[in-house]
């Protein structure tokens, strides 16, 4: 939860959940620790189990998103819930869990402004520029392969520790959609030495 003083309201943008070189930096971080694997293993639990995520792989950091989150309220003169929730209501778009509003960033990749109890949220739109999507327990599985990978675990074992410590089911091999991932996770950190 980001909350500053030039901010209007506090804003909650989930980066590890949604922002790639987020996610890149905390398993190279946590891959250092001797207790990164359960320290990981906490923060995935608040990603959830069912459903899809959108992740932004653009170069605008996190707190540049989230700046851009405070411009927009500071520029609809949004201070609080109930005003959030009239923006919402007046120029949103309703979705299955209330309004949203899509909104802009420098780069052309669009993000989403929701309402959440005390707060808002921002996430990255789907279909948007710069931003791809993956089911939750994909997400959880690469992360967690890719963390043994860096703690010198070779793929195919790395890939059913992972499984085996989100409690899913073994796999024969890994599936081609997860492998991708797996691979474009990999690639970032050859990339970035």
């Amino acid at each position: 939860m980001a909350k500053r003083m030039d901010f209007p309201m506090e804003i909650f943008f989930h980066s590890l959940k949604h922002h790639y070189s987020h996610m890149c930096k905390t398993l190279a971080d946590l891959a250092l620790r001797p207790e990164g694997e359960s320290e990981l293993f906490e923060k995935l639990k608040k990603f959830g189990v069912m459903g899809t995520t959108d992740i932004y792989w653009g170069r605008l950091s996190p707190d540049h998103i989230v700046e851009a989150g405070a411009s927009l309220l500071k520029q609809e003169n949004i201070h609080s819930d109930e005003e959030l929730l009239c923006f919402l209501n007046r120029q949103g778009t309703p979705g299955r869990r209330g309004n949203y509003y899509l909104f802009s960033l420098p780069d052309g990749s669009l993000f989403v402004l929701r309402a959440l109890p005390g707060c808002a949220h921002l996430h990255p739109a789907r279909f948007s520029p710069w931003v791809f999507r993956l089911r939750v327990n994909t997400l959880k599985t690469v992360l967690f392969t890719v963390f043994y990978q860096l703690q010198g675990t070779p793929l195919p074992k790395a890939f059913s520790k992972a499984r085996s410590v989100l409690s899913l089911s073994p796999l024969p091999c890994i599936p081609p959609a997860i492998q991708r991932e797996i691979q474009r996770f990999w690639r970032h950190f050859h990339e970035n030495q």
